[in-house]
């Protein structure tokens, strides 16, 4: 499994790598473009092409062409792709349009999906708080702070009580 990992590691290394305009050239290699086929559609010279190409392969530790575009292909099937999608966060100019008092309360704000009527016409963005209004505001950091004291002290108390119900069984038992 180890051994796995090393070879990850060194494929990333090796994908990441590669310049922009070398994978440019390899992602038409890959498609089965001639070197004269590649430096047309990218408007450079086709010593060029090959001088990119033979980059690649160095950097891939292959010994051809067709190696190197088959290594190319594998890799960015693998890295190429994005880790996260779009998520459901509302962008800031979207926030700009909601009438909020400070910059808190922006951050307590979520967008609900679009519903669409029976004509396809997405009615009025809806947006609702997260959390409750007392924690945004002029005195909603205190508010904050203060709830976080007093959960922090009942897991404390509870802490404690568990403690003595502990130590009171270890003594019942104990004789």
């Amino acid at each position: 499994m180890l051994f796995e990992w090393g070879n990850m590691i060194e494929d990333k290394t090796e994908f990441s790598s590669i310049t922009e305009k070398q994978r440019e050239v390899m992602s038409l290699l890959v498609e089965f473009k001639t070197s004269k086929e590649i430096a047309r559609l990218l408007s450079i010279s086709p010593h060029t092409v090959d001088q990119r190409i033979n980059f690649v392969r160095k950097k891939l530790n292959v010994s051809s062409r067709s190696e190197a575009a088959s290594k190319y292909r594998r890799l960015s099937e693998v890295y190429d792709k994005p880790i996260y999608e779009d998520s459901d966060v509302p962008k800031p100019d979207i926030l700009a349009k909601v009438n909020v008092q400070d910059e808190a309360e922006k951050l307590l704000i979520v967008k609900h999906p679009e519903p669409s009527g029976l004509d396809g016409v997405a009615d009025q963005k809806q947006f609702n708080r997260i959390g409750p209004r007392v924690f945004v505001g002029k005195f909603g950091t205190l508010a904050r702070i203060v709830a976080i004291l007093l959960i922090g002290l009942t897991l404390m108390v509870i802490g404690v009580l568990g403690l003595a119900v502990f130590q009171q069984l270890s003594q019942i038992f104990a004789t």
